[in-house]
């Protein structure tokens, strides 16, 4: 049955070819362009305040090659990283595939994609609820590209189709969205289903509205196959992910952005209210911290085994951006994200200086406050890049880049 669809999709790849290989007939000469940039970081972190920090080093390239061959179009997004300790004595490179995808334009407003490619969905501000084929890798990026096909074809200036059909860990997952622009008002429709291992069906509605320069959002979304782990009793011995189809997740997020300028400085504020389905109450949340702490190996065991399936945890949270940027010298910008449940907090604030051409200084702090037990106590992991320590409440990072 797989190898049938793999050829199946191979017959598709090769039909599809061959429908655009008439417009290689007039095709330009190849043109290949490569932009990216190399830089060295130094890293500090600890796992409480009080504790002296740990030092790492980290030398990276960011590499976005693109190949243009008449209607075919090759892009890649990568990050090649190579950790090192405070001796400078080296650990495990690091590699990640954010993009990499062959676009073709079978007819005008028709773009086809094959690869790994960023597929978006609705309109939320900071976190989007009717995203679900998208994995989840780094707590501050929700769209990390999935491997599959895509099209969007536009309709005129005013409404637009696209769907998408991913076969990331060897699961098949379909998208689709409408989008229609009605002067200031966007709206938007999607759905994604996942037809073999049943882990999604996510339909939602989203709206965008430009209000005097203030671009209002509101999403809603019912995730009908839910993953997210809950106790079974109020007084938990077991942990199970709610019944599939009668009782749906239903999920809803609101926020504001705007955009204004003072002197060299162009400033933007964005607010987003998540209430997430599939987040943990405040009451799960107590039964869990309650299981790891109960003394019993099997209560503890089972808890141990219970993670959340995104990096938000529970149903209420809060978002705030802040960036300042003025022209390509300066660049500040700020995000802080709040579980209105337990009021902890995780936030990251960054400052670029570009002194010269293509050489830019960075600096960035990463910090968690919240009390044991909270959602927000610890630093993710995947935020550490690559360091080794598993819980941090702070990490400073101070770094030199060369764009190229």
């Amino acid at each position: 049955m797989k190898l049938a669809t793999q050829r199946s999709r191979g017959k598709l790849l090769l039909v599809l070819l061959v429908a655009c290989g008439p417009a290689f007939a007039d095709a330009p000469e190849p043109q290949f362009t490569l932009i990216g940039d190399v830089s060295e970081t130094y890293h500090a972190t600890a796992v409480d305040w009080q504790s002296s920090p740990g030092m790492a080093w980290q030398f990276a390239t960011d590499l976005k090659p693109k190949f243009t061959y008449g209607p075919v179009v090759f892009v890649a997004d990568t990050t090649w990283q190579v950790p090192m300790t405070a001796s400078l004595s080296l650990t495990s490179p690091l590699a990640t595939v954010y993009e990499a995808y062959f676009r073709v334009t079978a007819a005008p407003g028709l773009d086809l994609t094959f690869g790994q490619k960023h597929y978006n969905l609705g309109v939320g501000q900071l976190f989007t609820v009717g995203d679900s084929i998208n994995p989840v890798t780094g707590f501050f990026d929700q769209k990390t590209g999935f491997r599959g096909v895509t099209a969007e074809w536009s309709l005129g200036s005013a409404t637009s189709v696209s769907a998408a059909l991913s076969t990331e860990n060897s699961d098949l997952t379909g998208a689709g969205q409408l989008s229609l622009l009605l002067d200031k008002l966007q709206l938007t429709g999607s759905l994604v289903a996942d037809g073999t291992e049943a882990r999604t069906f996510n339909p939602a509605l989203g709206a965008s509205y430009d209000l005097s320069g203030i671009i209002l959002t509101a999403e809603g979304a019912a995730e009908l196959l839910p993953q997210g782990v809950v106790p079974t009793t109020s007084s938990p011995a077991t942990w199970a992910a709610p019944a599939a189809w009668s009782d749906p997740a239903l999920s809803g997020s609101a926020g504001a952005r705007y955009t204004f300028t003072i002197g060299d400085f162009d400033y933007t504020v964005a607010l987003q209210y998540l209430h997430w389905g599939q987040g943990w109450t405040t009451a799960e949340t107590n039964a869990w911290n309650a299981d790891l702490s109960s003394g019993t190996p099997v209560l503890q065991g089972q808890a141990a085994q219970v993670r959340p399936v995104s990096s938000v945890r529970s149903q209420e949270n809060g978002f705030l951006q802040l960036s300042a940027v003025s022209g390509t010298t300066w660049n500040f910008s700020g995000l802080g994200v709040m579980d209105l449940q337990d009021h902890s907090v995780i936030g990251q604030v960054q400052a670029a200086w570009d002194p010269w051409d293509n050489v830019e200084f960075g600096l960035m702090f990463l910090f968690a406050e919240g009390d044991s037990g909270t959602s927000y106590q610890y630093l993710p992991q995947d935020a550490l890049l690559g360091l080794t320590a598993p819980q941090s409440r702070y990490q400073i990072s101070f770094s030199t880049t060369y764009h190229f």
